[in-house]
């Protein structure tokens, strides 16, 4: 068996990312591409061995002269400039004439076992005139698709992914077994002007060649220098002939994990890039522990799935419905197939608008009918985007100037079956891409202009960032709020900075490329799964909850299992959190008026339908820490909710009272209900400050007056008028908070100058062992104590007594719990001037 070697590249693109050696001399695990490749075919029965350097590579030409004593079989060496690669082959040709022989190029890596079996499979096939190499993973900027029958005998080679095709397909891995017929083709193609390797292969079929395709599972071109720490990893893994690389492990894994490419169609202009990451990914997690078995997205839709956890960065709907299915089995999926799906434009636009995320102004239209007038404003300037899916072709999204090319643009959705368009104003500034992983310190921006990441140059409409100032903690609390909102962990995207420091979001994607800070970004995407698996393994009771800080015994062993078996049925029956608030609403309305009656079974029903509402209370958030699906409006809605039973609880009392003690019981009871709604406002105020330190913002729910009154501004009493109503009230309500704690402002405001990215460890330490045992003061002022004595009251049939405990104990309690807290940050205040 003869072997030859095309090694005349120039390697540009290496150089130009910080490689210097000339890429035959670049090393994998100490060893040179070109030695490497001699050693393998050394070991499979080379006759000799031919070579094809060019001019320039001096030190590459002084290698191989010095290999020549050293090796066992003849080194034929060409060296020549060559235009192409099939020039290359023209000229080692001379050395292959008779028999058959094995072509390749310098920087194709492959596993020594899958080569093997490759050689001897082609050696005994006495009736083929070729075999190449071909591979379902996709390495290659510009792969060629090869069209195979059942029998594995190759009916096309093609630029571009046909999913219409009857035949399987897969790419070239770009080495070749051929018969010396072959070379009759390649005179062939040299005389008529031919200049690539894939139409030399295209003229072999054309020419009525027997080709047959033989599969290797994994083949990388060494192109770009991220490549070879891709490369060494990918060849230190050992398994037996002929098993998937991902299959075979060398020790028992504590997990079997899934992975999902992307198929190439999804991946426009980035298909390098995106099965980078997510083989470093699939690397680090084996490198944990852990038996990953890799799919394209084609094989994850014809294969039974049998993992405990699967990483995916899947785009077709096909995939993400059979993703959602595995997720509702109890599969940990990341990112979910949920979020997968709220990332399509439509979505998107509606989740980051109602969680009040910064966006441009959107409308969201039928590609059916004309723009309506009303928005004649929005679209003298802006962009149109395809609704229903994510971008993958250039006419996915463009940028129109007026009417008539929005028109267009919605006529040629609509010839393509594409029901709805966002159209978005534009926005002028610095584009600014980002990426980020949730839950861990991970988040990496940059001007887009900077290192020309573009899928379709639209970026340049923006023109070149001149710099504007901005806030990065704020841009990547947004983020993180984004990626909440569509329930996404592996998140990037790319927003607009106006010249007065305002940030917009204008794109947000599931599981980018993460091409300018990959081998980073690899590690944190493996701890934030890492981190899922132990939050999934945990009792699952523990994953529902806030914090063992802030819960109190009876939440802990009653409320919080119910609400748990609540949320576990309310998930399955696809029931969001806020529906569930809902009905805790009509339900503790309902209790409220069973007290009217001064029949102890009436008021027992009462009692019963309290407690009802209020393990969907419990549930409502439950859900959404299992589900992502949290919002700021779900916050309001959740925390006015308590308010709506008390009210129907004091007027029900007052009614039932008033023939007894006139209209006086009103205003014990008005009395009483401000003390209420004091105490409770405060007591959640100290949780969240409380929650704030211990798991950061997010977390803690934690807001301030001026932010949510700015927000409140932005909203339309016409077109938003329940949400600009309960924001209203929230603002009030924050307000009060703010108002009696004072020295608490002041600490927060010191902290914001002296650390406005990040609060330090020591200060979130110190301020949980002050705040924590104040924490079960603000359970007693919340629900429990408070209906445990009401219900003591109702059924002794004294119903003011309620009223007294709230007016006299609890009171005490809250001016105990204030004047507490403030000298706790009054003395924090005093630590942080000192240190200034």
């Amino acid at each position: 068996m003869k072997y030859a070697i095309i090694a005349a590249g120039e390697g540009s693109r290496l150089v130009e990312e910080g490689i210097k050696q000339p890429k035959p001399l670049v090393k994998l695990n100490g060893i040179p591409l070109i030695d490497r490749l001699i050693d393998i075919f050394i070991k499979n029965n080379a006759e000799s061995i031919s070579i094809i350097v060019n001019n320039e590579m001096k030190e590459v030409q002084s290698h191989l002269a010095s290999l020549q004593s050293t090796i066992s079989v003849p080194l034929n060496v060409v060296i020549k400039s060559t235009p192409s690669s099939m020039h290359s082959f023209f000229e080692l040709s001379r050395f292959l004439q008779t028999g058959k022989f094995c072509l390749t190029t310098v920087d194709t890596i492959f596993k020594e076992d899958e080569f093997a079996q490759f050689i001897q499979a082609f050696i005994v096939d006495t009736e083929t005139d070729g075999m190449m190499a071909v591979t379902d993973y996709i390495d290659d900027e510009k792969p060629l698709y090869v069209n195979v029958n059942a029998d594995m005998n190759i009916t096309g080679f093609f630029d571009t992914f046909d999913s219409s095709a009857e035949s399987s397909q897969y790419v070239s891995g770009g080495i070749y077994c051929l018969s010396a017929k072959a070379l009759t083709t390649l005179d062939y193609c040299m005389k008529n002007g031919f200049s690539k390797m894939r139409n030399f292969q295209r003229r072999l079929i054309a020419d009525s060649l027997n080709l047959k395709a033989f599969p290797f599972k994994k083949i990388i071109d060494l192109d770009h220098a991220e490549d070879v720490a891709k490369a060494e990893i990918f060849l230190t893994q050992t398994c037996p002939l002929g098993q998937h690389i991902n299959n075979c492990m060398q020790a028992q894994r504590s997990l079997r994990i899934a992975g999902i490419q992307r198929d190439h169609q999804y991946s426009p202009n980035n298909i390098d890039n995106d099965a980078a990451i997510f083989d470093l990914v699939a690397e680090h997690l084996t490198k944990s522990g852990h038996e990953v078995t890799t799919y394209s997205e084609e094989g994850f839709l014809q294969s039974t799935i049998d993992a405990d956890v699967i990483f995916n960065m899947a785009r077709c709907k096909q995939s993400i419905e059979k993703l959602q299915q595995l997720e509702d089995k109890g599969i940990l999926v990341i990112n979910s197939g949920y979020g997968i799906e709220n990332c399509m434009r439509e979505k998107m636009t509606r989740l980051l608008a109602s969680n009040n995320i910064p966006y441009p102004e959107s409308i969201i239209v039928s590609t059916h009918q004309s723009v309506s007038a009303e928005h004649e404003k929005l679209i003298s300037n802006c962009w149109i985007k395809r609704g229903d899916f994510h971008t993958i072709y250039r006419e996915d999204v463009a940028y129109a100037g007026n009417r008539e090319e929005i028109e267009r643009m919605l006529n040629e959705y609509s010839l393509r079956n594409i029901d709805t368009a966002v159209i978005s104003e534009h926005i002028k500034g610095d584009l600014i891409k980002f990426y980020g992983v949730a839950g861990t310190p991970f988040f990496h921006w940059f001007y887009s202009d900077e290192q020309n990441h573009s899928k379709f140059g639209l970026e340049t409409i923006n023109g070149k960032a001149i710099g504007n100032k901005f806030d990065v903690s704020y841009l990547i609390n947004i983020c993180s709020r984004a990626a909440e909102a569509l329930n996404v962990y592996i998140y990037g995207g790319d927003c607009v900075v106006d010249s007065q420091g305002n940030i917009k979001i204008i794109d947000f994607n599931d599981w980018p490329s993460f091409a300018p800070c990959r081998t980073e970004a690899a590690s944190y995407i493996t701890q934030c799964i890492d981190d899922k698996i132990k939050e999934k393994n945990k009792p699952t009771l523990e994953s529902s909850l806030k914090s063992f800080d802030t819960e109190e015994f009876i939440d802990m062993h009653f409320y919080r299992p119910i609400g748990y078996r609540w949320a576990l049925l309310f998930k399955k029956k696809r029931i969001t959190p806020n529906q569930i608030t809902i009905a805790s609403i009509f339900i503790g309305i309902a209790a409220g008026i069973c007290y009217y009656f001064d029949n102890i079974w009436i008021n027992v029903l009462g009692i019963f339908l309290l407690i009802w509402a209020n393990s969907y209370d419990s549930a409502d958030g439950q859900l959404a820490r299992m589900t992502r699906q949290k919002s700021e409006f779900g916050r309001i809605l959740d925390g006015m909710g308590g308010y709506f039973w008390f009210i129907s609880i004091y007027f029900a009392i007052v009614f039932r009272l008033q023939p007894e003690w006139g209209w006086w019981i009103l205003a014990l009871a008005l009395v009483a209900g401000y003390s209420h709604a004091l105490q409770a406002g405060m007591a959640d105020y100290y949780r969240s400050i409380h929650l704030f330190f211990l798991k950061g913002k997010l977390e803690s729910e934690l807001q301030n007056s001026k932010d949510l009154a700015e927000k409140c501004k932005n909203l339309s009493w016409r077109k938003n008028t329940f949400v600009k109503l309960f924001e209203t009230l929230y603002v009030v309500y924050t307000k009060t908070q703010e108002r009696r704690t004072p020295h608490l402002q002041k600490m927060l405001k010191i902290l914001s100058e002296k650390y406005p990215v990040q609060v330090p460890g020591w200060f979130h330490s110190k301020f949980r062992e002050e705040s924590l045992p104040l924490m079960k003061y603000t359970n007693i002022l919340t629900f429990n104590t408070r209906s445990i004595v009401l219900f003591i009251s109702l059924l002794i049939g004294i119903p003011w007594l309620y009223f007294a405990f709230e007016l006299t104990i609890l009171n005490v309690m809250l001016i105990y719990m204030i004047s507490r807290h403030e000298n706790i940050c009054k003395k924090f205040v005093y630590k942080l001037k000192k240190i200034m």
